[in-house]
């Protein structure tokens, strides 16, 4: 328990400086750092072999994204298509009788998928309320873990999803929704001040949804790998993926959310 909570508070003041403290391509970087480690620890829990090649070009590729998007957007693109293509040769010349199709579409997709989901975060700092905004994603995210475990400790009786999580319960999800959705709202008029209270309470129920998903899928894909946490890099929380399971889905939706509401 005193691991967790001194690798909590670390992590805590390691975000509380890149948010306030770093330009908003300083937290790309960072942003791209993360998003190379959650995909070193996929690819390894995945496959019993990491490559080296295609393991190579895919933390290149997920480290350079966010910071590619925060500075030079108009690339983007161009860089997707780019691994795409690398993938796909390295695949062909070096490890087509070692890697199997079903390996190279997850390497290839968990990259894009995770470099997208991190450089939603670098996006949504780089904007004009970045430093306010990009606290909704860690906090609200967070904190619907905090009221899901909290209200189904006290009134869980029905289980959400036995097979995938089973001290989850639907109180408790309803629970993380209902508070979540007003944590936001708080926030909306302590903080951002001026802003819709419907929107803040639609972003509140999105992102409570959307972290439960996250937290849910992952669960899933560790019992089937038969795993208990994708890294060690954490002690007392696991990997980047453990700690961020619920922000890879929270972040890219806030930040389509915001972009909607013209809250960016």
């Amino acid at each position: 328990m005193l691991k967790r909570t001194v690798t909590g508070a670390a992590l805590v003041a390691v975000l509380g400086v890149m948010i306030f403290c770093i330009p908003s391509w300083g937290f790309a970087l960072f942003a791209g750092l993360l998003a190379a480690v959650a995909v070193w620890e996929i690819q390894g829990a995945v496959s019993e072999k990491r490559q080296p090649w295609l393991l190579a070009v895919s933390l290149l590729f997920s480290a350079a994204y966010p910071l590619v998007a925060v500075c030079w957007p108009q690339y983007g693109s161009f860089l997707i298509l780019g691994f795409f293509l690398c993938t796909y040769g390295i695949y062909l010349f070096l490890y087509e009788k070692e890697v199997s199709v079903l390996q190279l579409f997850t390497a290839v997709g968990m990259s894009v998928l995770l470099a997208m989901a991190f450089s939603s975060m670098a996006l949504i700092r780089h904007s004009s309320q970045g430093t306010k905004l990009i606290l909704t994603v860690f906090l609200g995210s967070w904190l619907s873990d905090t009221f899901a475990y909290l209200v189904g400790s006290l009134f869980g009786k029905h289980k959400l999803c036995p097979k995938m999580s089973p001290k989850k319960s639907v109180e408790g999800a309803l629970g993380a929704v209902f508070f979540t959705a007003l944590a936001f709202v708080l926030y909306d008029m302590a903080v951002l001040k001026g802003g819709s209270w419907l929107f803040a309470a639609l972003g509140g129920i999105l992102c409570s949804v959307l972290a439960q998903m996250g937290d849910l899928n992952a669960s899933c894909l560790k019992r089937k790998l038969g795993i208990k946490d994708y890294g060690a890099l954490l002690p007392g929380h696991g990997g980047v993926l453990d700690r961020f399971d619920s922000v890879v889905l929270t972040a890219p939706v806030l930040y389509i959310f915001y972009t909607f509401t013209g809250m960016l």
